[in-house]
């Protein structure tokens, strides 16, 4: 039973690792594009750019920035799957009885 637990503690340790990277990642994407739109309003404020230019943009950034989220999500999970393939040996040897399951 203490090596279940074992397990559980390592597997809770990854979803807080992979939960922290996921909030901090999110949290500089969404203050880099915070930075950009505040960036476009001061130029819309100096005349330098126009309404509709601001709108495109927007839609360029947008274009943008959601394939990065998506390919932050897909590089997570690669690598979590990677890991979880190292570690699969490791943790069938933590089970009693040579890594059969008893119910």
């Amino acid at each position: 039973m203490h090596i279940l637990w074992r397990i559980f503690d390592l597997e809770m340790e990854k979803v807080r690792k992979v939960r922290t990277l996921s909030f901090l990642q999110g949290t500089l994407i969404n203050l880099l594009k915070r930075s950009i739109l505040f960036i476009l309003l001061w130029l819309i404020f100096r005349k330098t750019l126009t309404t509709g230019e601001l709108i495109s943009m927007q839609f360029i950034l947008n274009t943008i920035f959601v394939p990065l989220r998506d390919l932050g999500r897909i590089i997570l999970n690669y690598r979590e799957s990677i890991v979880l393939d190292r570690n699969r040996g490791h943790r069938l040897r933590l089970l009693p009885s040579g890594g059969a399951v008893r119910s």
